[in-house]
């Protein structure tokens, strides 16, 4: 929504007020269109800018039934995105029908949004000239079929008066003032800066303008030769287990899901990615491996794309950035032979955990409070436990390691992979690879601890320390061929511990 609003306009409508609507001058007004950066389709009765069509009386008819939203956009702008920005709103739908009703902040004015929206019918709008409000404030919210829809913003010119939503909307120029009682002041916290927050229904709002500064990465190949005596040891249970480490620094923030939601722009919650800078929503995932720079050790020879939900401090809609993040490539503690382990298929991507997860019992991710030297404070649990000021929440999950030995995707983006079965791939998923983990650390810098943390895909609401359920990741293989094959053989298979840096051939990555 970060591109989308001069002034407050949210609302969603039943059949019968699309009935008044068509019944007003909302019919013959010249309505455009356009798509946001989710991807969803948008209108307003403003003249066109870069990207808007025409939308006919009939299609907006349909989209006013089905609840569209309906804003006045504005051009992305370097001064739309500074502090200047005029309103942003804050939304989640859920159920149907009519709207309820409206219950603004002191600060809202006895006319405008409370006055033209009412229980089961549009009201009236007095004459009375609205104030300006302060930036950011938030003005009201709507309860609209059991959910609670908050707007935040800032009027920046008086509210247009007439009758109903038509005045609301700026599309009928006959006034007809009634009064309106003043309603009760119901207090709504203020969001922290920034203008464009951004809610799905029960996620966590997120500001995105608080995202990192998307990372540069590195263009070359980033090997040496390892220092002398820097060499392999033998891995875990006597060679039984192989392992190389990698690290890979944050790259950027944003909405986008290429796997989930391909072409879709800010489609998805929100998430952190590492790996490939220039991974977006229309990324061409087959040609990843020679796309983009790298933020991980090793440069280019590693243009693998991971992302996962961005963890998100809730007391001032903060995406928060990893401290640490590292990424395990292993034989597996599951019983697979070194020897077995094969090449991790050129392009590709893997989904590991349930997105849509709302208790432990169908969670898959762990966490872990941790202190500044790596000694572990709490078990693993499913959700985010309390981790006091000064350590680390430590975030890990870990991907299914056979692979069907076809497809490089599946329509749920999980089945074409299994677990392993008894200590060994199961006939319908007969290749095993390695098996990779992410291992993510953010550091604890409040005083509250972890207790306003959680996921940015956590669509269920926070009830105590519940957080963290719906923890998954994502993961698109851009491995440069010869050097994967190389990390396979030398460590992998041959079952030593590479470590984060060597290359088991006498080279080192930096």
């Amino acid at each position: 929504m970060n591109n989308l609003v001069n002034r407050t306009t949210l609302f969603t409508l039943s059949i019968a007020t699309t009935a008044f609507l068509l019944a007003s001058n909302l019919a013959n007004a010249e309505i455009y269109k356009w798509r946001d950066n989710r991807g969803k389709v948008q209108y307003s009765d403003k003249p066109p800018v870069a990207g808007f069509t025409k939308a006919d009386r009939h299609e907006l008819v349909n989209a006013l039934q089905a609840k569209d939203l309906c804003v006045e956009p504005t051009a992305k702008t370097a001064a739309a995105a500074s502090a200047t920005k005029k309103i942003n709103a804050n939304f989640s739908f859920g159920g149907s029908g009519t709207l309820g009703t409206v219950a603004p902040t002191a600060s809202t004015p006895t006319s405008g949004l409370t006055s033209i929206i009412g229980a089961t019918a549009p009201k009236t709008v007095t004459a009375t000239t609205q104030p300006t409000y302060a930036a950011l404030k938030p003005t009201a919210t709507i309860v609209s079929g059991g959910s609670v829809i908050s707007i935040f913003g800032s009027a920046t010119k008086p509210k247009p008066t007439g009758t109903g939503l038509l005045s609301f909307l700026g599309l009928n120029s006959t006034p007809t003032p009634t009064p309106t009682p003043t309603p009760t002041p119901t207090p709504t916290p203020t969001p922290s800066g920034g203008s464009n927050i951004i809610q799905v229904a029960q996620m966590p709002a997120v500001d995105i303008n608080k995202n990192i500064l998307p990372a540069v990465g590195y263009a070359d190949l980033r090997i040496q030769p390892a220092v002398a005596g820097d060499v392999p040891r033998l891995g875990d249970s006597n060679g039984a287990i192989g392992a190389f480490r990698i690290t890979c620094k944050p790259s950027h923030m944003s909405n986008d899901d290429p796997i989930v939601y391909p072409n879709q722009q800010g489609a998805a919650h929100h998430h952190t990615f590492f790996g490939n800078t220039s991974v977006n929503y229309k990324t061409n995932l087959n040609a990843l491996s020679t796309t983009g720079n790298s933020t991980c050790n090793g440069g280019i020879m590693n243009r693998s794309a991971y992302w996962v939900p961005s963890m998100i401090d809730t007391k001032t809609n903060t995406p928060l950035v990893p401290v640490s993040s590292l990424w395990y490539y292993k034989t597996g503690y599951y019983g697979i032979p070194t020897s077995q382990i094969k090449q991790l298929p050129k392009g590709l991507r893997m989904i590991v955990g349930n997105m849509k997860a709302t208790s432990e019992t169908n969670s898959s991710g762990y966490f872990i409070c941790r202190n500044t030297a790596g000694t572990d404070l709490t078990k693993a649990s499913k959700n985010i436990p309390a981790c006091a000021q000064g350590n680390l929440l430590y975030s890990g999950v870990d991907f299914k390691q056979c692979w069907d030995g076809k497809n490089l995707d599946s329509p749920d983006h999980q089945s074409h992979m299994s677990d392993t079965v008894r200590g060994a791939c199961p006939a319908t998923h007969p290749v095993p690879i390695p098996s990779i983990s992410l291992n993510i650390s953010y550091k604890v810098t409040d005083a509250s601890g972890t207790l306003n943390w959680r996921l940015s895909s956590d669509n269920y609401a926070k009830a105590g320390s519940n957080a963290g359920f719906s923890s998954h990741a994502d993961f698109v293989n851009g491995w440069d061929d010869a050097v994967i094959t190389g990390i396979v053989k030398n460590c992998i298979v041959a079952g030593m511990d590479c470590h984060a840096h060597l290359l088991g051939d006498g080279r080192a990555i930096y």
